[in-house]
């Protein structure tokens, strides 16, 4: 009997089991196999013995290959592929039986589908007649998206009655899967969601993204609300408190500065300040295309006009006076868009009143002015006025030179600007106080702006004066070219107006002060 055994060849196996002891050893074990060198059998082997498929996003599936090995001299057949352990595996292709030559290996696909901690095998039962069955130890994760917000919970303070206060709650993924948010909502009164990125919103881990949260208090008091996520996070609904708290009212202060007409007019006339900077060849061009549309619609009130356009320090037109009665008055317009300019050029208010004070006569512009026109200025600009001093003074100086003048400013928005223009101070204040038109240099509606130029022209005199909202209690403050006046005026609540016992001259400044409690929209 020894010496057959000695007569007898020896093989390695290398044998791996299922982790947590499926079989009953560790991975590499090893079982030592006795060979007949004369005898015909399948020998079967695995490769890998293991597969650890790690991290898969919950839910979702990933698929990895065993190959099944015959190393023996006779074919095998592997008549049983057995899933074992939590359901997380499975061989969903598979034929069974499975016919392997010597030599000869076929691939198997195993697919994971991650629910949680996950171990397993597969157990493959075959014709080997030394290991009729031998397992695939399988192991495999869940990776979860896990929603977190910063802050917890968001309490904004005190806000008053009707006012509103927008804060920022982030959305934080810090899971190991993408984080896709489905929806956002807000409850609680008061409460509303401002703004958040399009959804649905996919995060990666570690990635964020900021929703803005918008509180206006109906009434004095607390006011808690919550957000809501819904989202893939396993909680799938996440809350985030909201708290914030009314109190009080919004107090809106008003200031309306009406200019009596002091027309109607026979006509007007018109001087262009127009900034020369490079960066207003765009605004230029479109004025002087648009001419035509303010020579129509003057010409459509009956109104005779003047023009000049001024940029230089002296304040003289770049083209003379253009008349109505010039035929060539358009070309004459865009000739003059295009002129000279000194330390002034971005002082709009001094240029404009030097040019008033030209039309005296022996100056540059004499005839400019006529004693039955309304004179009007008209500033172009897509940068702040830099008058030495401020605006004011150069607005007392141009209606000394020209009374009754009324500034209009097209220009940059006050405060913000735009893209393409800084905010227009110093103009639109003159505009504002002297009763004259203001518009957006970034996107101007010059129709709109020459039919508001004719009708300061058109307009006569009156003794109502209305206001934007009723004032709190019809408590109103009047101020008649800056002076206070309690007397010679009522306030009435039909007409929402202040109306004058007798009419105001012809150019008086009437400035009402008054507050209004914010209505909640």
């Amino acid at each position: 009997m020894a010496n057959k055994a000695m007569g007898l060849g020896w093989r390695v196996v290398q044998v791996a089991l299922v982790w947590g002891a499926l079989v009953g050893c560790k991975r590499d074990d090893t079982l030592i196999k006795r060979e007949d060198p004369s005898a015909t059998a399948p020998d079967i082997m695995l490769d890998p013995w293991s597969i650890d498929f790690g991290k898969v996003p919950l839910g979702e599936s990933a698929t990895q290959q065993v190959t099944v090995i015959n190393r023996g001299n006779a074919t095998l057949y592997v008549e049983r592929a057995s899933p074992e352990g939590t359901g997380a595996f499975t061989i969903p292709d598979v034929v069974l039986p499975m016919e392997i030559p010597s030599g000869e290996e076929q691939r198997v696909d195993v697919v994971y589908t991650a629910a949680g901690v996950d171990a397993g095998a597969i157990e493959f039962g075959s014709t080997d007649p030394d290991s009729p069955a031998v397992s695939l130890a399988l192991r495999g994760e869940a990776a979860f998206p896990q929603l977190d917000t910063n802050p917890e919970s968001l309490q904004i303070g005190r806000v008053v009655r009707c006012g509103e206060a927008i804060d920022e709650v982030e959305l934080i993924n810090v899971g190991e899967a993408d984080l896709i948010v489905t929806e956002l909502s807000v409850a609680g009164t008061g409460w509303s969601l401002w703004e958040s990125d399009t959804l649905p919103l996919t995060l990666a881990p570690e990635g964020s993204s900021p929703v803005l949260v918008r509180f206006s208090p109906l009434a004095d008091g607390d006011a808690l609300g919550s957000l809501f996520v819904s989202s893939n996070d396993p909680r799938e609904l996440v809350e985030v408190p909201l708290g914030g708290r009314g109190e009080g009212y919004a107090i809106d202060e008003r200031a309306e500065t009406h200019i009596q007409p002091s027309g109607p007019y026979d006509g007007v006339d018109i001087v262009f300040f127009v900034d020369q900077s490079a960066s207003m060849d765009d605004e230029r061009r479109l004025l002087g295309d648009r001419f035509g549309d303010l020579v129509g619609e003057l010409n459509s009130l009956g109104l005779s006009w003047q023009a000049g356009v001024v940029s230089g320090d002296d304040g003289c037109t770049n083209s003379g006076i253009i008349r109505d009665s010039s035929a060539d008055a358009v070309s004459l317009f865009e000739q003059g868009l295009t002129g000279d300019w000194g330390w002034f050029a971005e002082s709009g208010l001094t240029v404009a009143a030097q040019a008033l004070h030209a039309a005296a006569p022996g100056g540059c512009n004499e005839g400019l002015l006529r004693d039955d026109a309304l004179p009007l200025v008209v500033a172009v600009a897509d940068e702040a006025d830099q008058s030495e001093g401020g605006w004011l003074p150069h607005v007392y100086d141009m209606t000394e030179a020209a009374p009754g003048v009324i500034v209009n400013a097209v220009v940059g928005p006050v405060p913000d600007g735009c893209e393409t223009a800084e905010p227009g101070a110093g103009y639109a204040e003159a505009a504002t106080w002297s009763g004259g038109v203001t518009d957006s240099v970034c996107d101007p509606d010059w129709v709109r702006v020459f039919e508001d130029l004719g009708s300061l022209a058109a307009d006569e005199p009156t003794d109502t004066f209305p206001l934007e909202a009723p004032p709190e209690g019809g408590a109103v403050e009047v101020l008649v070219d800056g002076v206070a006046t309690t007397d010679g005026w009522t306030y009435d609540p039909d007409l929402q107006a202040v109306v004058f016992d007798e009419m105001p001259p012809g150019g008086t400044i009437i400035e009402i002060r008054y507050i209004i409690s914010s209505a909640c929209e």
